[in-house]
């Protein structure tokens, strides 16, 4: 069964992910920041598999490190000294506000991969194409050059092997040499092909007027309205409470208090219903469909 959410309008998924990554910008609270995160995780999982999101999750890890120790020694703001270092003081203060900082660049991350996964080329290139038709049409090709390339050195990589009789290339020099020459050749696959598709281009006019007529992929249906609407109720209760008291949290000079209470936890429950609506609404069609299946 494919994902709901992959069948919407490429607009109210652009909607929705701008909602996703700003409400995962606008704060630094500990309490939104978790939820972010994890529905950020969880939804990654279903569209990218867990294969995949692991081999991600020791780079977002990494980076998620960097910024929480690299805090500290440029920052020395906040009461609560736990040591010194280089007799600069290390706070508790900062470190806190290092990892909650780094929490938001990791779920920000996450949410790109799941924006990588539902807007692809197409959707972008319809998106963009009446506003932004050259940007629309780079962004496109950006995103599909990435994977694209992988592909590529991956061939190469095979290629190399099978002439070398499959053992690979011993020494610290011999493996550069050997990265330096597949890194040459992807660099000329891709120039080629970027003319082959640039003369296709010319031949099919692009550029020669100002304003051209474009192919509608997608079409805009009563069930766009509705999951719209349904985005926008919940983003609207969302924000509120992101830019609420319940969404603000204070480092300096010393750590705050979680304001929860009654209003911040429906916030809470309406930004988690927002990050995972498509799974909620996923999950309503694979019950609909069991039960339509059982009666018959």
């Amino acid at each position: 069964m494919r994902h709901c959410f992959d069948e919407v309008h490429p607009i109210v998924a652009m909607i929705y992910f701008i909602c996703t990554m700003a409400g995962a910008m606008l704060t630094l609270s500990p309490a939104f920041l978790c939820v972010s995160l994890l529905c950020a995780a969880v939804y990654a999982v279903y569209l990218c598999s867990w294969r995949k999101v692991r081999k991600m999750l020791g780079g977002i890890a990494c980076v998620w490190l960097v910024i929480a120790l690299a805090n500290p020694l440029f920052n020395h703001r906040g009461l609560t000294v736990l040591f010194t270092l280089f007799e600069n003081p290390v706070t508790l203060e900062v470190t806190v506000y290092g990892v909650c900082s780094g929490g938001m660049l990791a779920a920000v991350i996450l949410w790109f991969m799941c924006f990588n996964e539902i807007m692809r080329s197409d959707k972008l290139l319809y998106v963009f194409s009446r506003i932004l038709p050259h940007t629309g049409l780079m962004l496109s090709m950006i995103l599909k050059w990435v994977p694209l390339s992988r592909v590529r050195a991956r061939i190469i990589r095979q290629g190399q092997l099978a002439l070398t009789g499959g053992s690979a290339a011993s020494g610290k020099r011999a493996r550069v040499r050997e990265a330096v020459r597949s890194l040459s050749i992807l660099m000329a696959w891709s120039m080629e092909d970027s003319i082959e598709t640039a003369d296709a281009m010319h031949a099919r006019g692009f550029g020669a007027v100002k304003r051209r007529s474009t192919y509608a992929l997608f079409r805009w249906t009563l069930r766009d309205t509705a999951v719209l609407a349904a985005i926008a109720l919940l983003a609207c209760a969302a924000f509120w409470a992101l830019l609420g008291p319940g969404g603000q949290y204070a480092f300096y000079p010393r750590l705050g208090t979680l304001a929860l209470n009654g209003w911040t936890g429906l916030g809470l429950a309406a930004y988690g219903a927002l990050l995972l609506f498509p799974l909620l609404w996923q999950g309503e069609a694979n019950l609909l469909w069991k039960i339509r299946t059982a009666r018959r």
